[in-house]
Order: structure tokens, then sequence, then C-alpha cells
């Protein structure tokens, strides 16, 4: 597939149906759905299973455009960003209470709790902990059992080839 060019209507390199998985996310996440990326990307891409489409969104969100054209929709959306809906909701939640009801009346009292799952939510949106990544693979294969040993058998002398290429060389010395 060829690269699509950056214009200045398309400003992320985005293919048509990458823009209106985009917008379904936001649309949703304005309509308080939550992130489906997977749900919105079924809607725009022909797949014959879920597992194509999780693979599809998956791709989608590894690449950066992509990433990129999906903050910008959400900070346009105020949903991110300064004087957004989760800027608002976290100040919230630095401000919990918890209220005890008593025969002798009602006692308010700071939601320690809350407060402190809002600052470490606060710390993993700002990166302040080391991102949690997990690196799944998965493949499928149609062939005879030659075909697949002689593909591992390439791939593998491909990763010994990008890790030799990767490790740097230290001066032999005499």
């Amino acid at each position: 597939m060829p690269k699509i060019p950056i214009t200045p209507q398309n400003p992320h390199g985005l293919s048509i149906k990458q823009q209106a998985t985009i917008n379904d996310i936001v649309d949703d996440v304005k309509a308080g759905k939550g992130i489906e990326v997977a749900k919105s990307t079924a809607k725009f891409y022909t797949a014959k299973s879920t597992k194509v489409i999780r693979a599809v969104a998956s791709q989608n969100l590894s690449k950066l455009n992509f990433r990129q054209a999906l903050l910008e929709g959400l900070s346009q959306a105020k949903i991110l960003g300064k004087n957004s809906k989760v800027e608002t909701k976290l100040m919230e939640g630095m401000e919990a209470v918890q209220t005890t009801h008593t025969r002798d009346g009602d006692f308010i009292d700071i939601d320690y709790r809350a407060r402190l799952a809002y600052i470490q939510e606060i710390n993993k949106i700002a990166g302040v902990y080391a991102p949690d990544r997990r690196e799944n693979l998965s493949f499928s294969f149609e062939g005879t059992l030659e075909e697949l040993e002689e593909k591992v058998r390439r791939i593998e002398g491909e990763l010994a080839e990008t890790t030799q290429a990767s490790t740097p060389h230290k001066p032999q010395t005499k």
C-alpha cells in the first residue's frame, strides 16, 4: 500500500478509513461510551473475523501518526488537555471526601484512598511510572511443514542480521 502524503487537509497522512475510525472513537468518548478502538475499526474495515479487526486496530494504534491524530481529536473535543473533561475529573478526584452517616449526624472526612488513586492516575498519565510494555506475537500459516520450516529459518536469519547490525563492534587489541 503506498504511503499517504501529508497535506494541509490531511496533516497526519491517514487513510479515509483511519480518519473515520478516529472520528468515531472521539464521538463515542464525547457520548460517554469510552474508547473501544476495535469496535470503531469494525465499522469502517471489512474483515472475516473479530481477530482480524483487533489486529487492524492494534496496527493502527502502533502507528505514530494515528495516535497523534487520535490525541489531537480528543484534545479538540475538550476531552484531553487544558480545561478538558479529564482535567476537570482529575481535579475533582483530588478533592474527594467521604460522608459517614451516623445517628448524631453526617460527618465529612477526607477520602485519602480515592485521592491517592487519582494521584497515581495523574502520575501514570504524566509518565512518571515506567510504561507497562508487553509485546504479543501471533501468526497463522497455511502451507506444508517444509514451507513453515523454511519461513522460520528465513526469519531467524533476518533476526540474526538485525542483532549483529545493532551490536556495537569493539575494536580488536593486540
